[in-house]
C-alpha cells in the first residue's frame, strides 16, 4: 500500500505543479485533524458495508469475477458518495478500487487508511483548491461549481 500511495502522491503533486496549485501553505493542511476520524469512518464504510455487501450480491460468480466485481462495486459506489465534486469522484473511483482490493487481500484497515490519508493530503495540497474543490462534497461542492 505504500508504494501505491507514495506513487499516487508523487502523481497529485506533478498534477498540481502543473495546473500550478501545488501549495504547501499551511492553511491547506489545518482540516487533517478534524478530517483523520472521517477518513476512518470513510475505510470502515467502504471496507465493512460496501465491499461485503457487493461481494455476497456476486457471490455465484466466479471467483476471478467475484473480486473485480466487487471492487469494481465499492468503488463506484464510495466514489457516488462524493459527488458533485467530479475531479474528486474519479480520484476516489480510483484509490477506492485499490483500497477495495488492497483489503480483500491483505485484510489491514490501518493501511487503507494511512494511504487515505496520504492520498487526501497530496490532493489536498496540490489540488485542493483547484479541480479537487477543496475536496467539499455535496451542497460546498454545489457552491464552489457554482462560481
Amino acid at each position: 500500500a505504500a508504494l501505491v500511495s507514495g506513487a499516487g502522491a508523487a502523481l497529485l503533486v506533478a498534477l498540481g505543479l502543473a495546473h500550478g496549485s501545488a501549495s504547501l501553505a499551511a492553511p491547506r493542511f489545518a482540516w487533517l485533524e478534524d478530517y483523520l476520524p472521517g477518513l476512518a469512518a470513510q475505510q470502515l464504510l467502504l471496507q465493512g458495508f460496501f465491499a461485503p455487501g457487493f461481494a455476497a450480491l456476486v457471490g455465484g460468480a466466479a471467483r476471478g469475477l467475484r473480486r473485480g466485481a466487487t471492487v469494481a462495486l465499492a468503488a463506484g459506489a464510495f466514489a457516488a458518495l462524493h459527488a458533485p465534486n467530479p475531479a474528486l469522484m474519479i480520484g476516489v473511483a480510483v484509490a477506492g478500487a485499490f483500497w477495495t482490493a488492497h483489503f480483500l487481500a491483505h485484510r489491514n484497515l490501518l493501511a487503507v487508511v494511512a494511504s487515505h490519508l496520504v492520498l487526501g493530503a497530496a490532493a489536498m495540497a496540490s489540488l485542493g483548491p483547484g479541480p479537487m474543490l477543496n475536496l467539499r462534497v455535496g451542497p460546498g461542492a454545489l457552491e464552489l461549481l457554482g462560481r
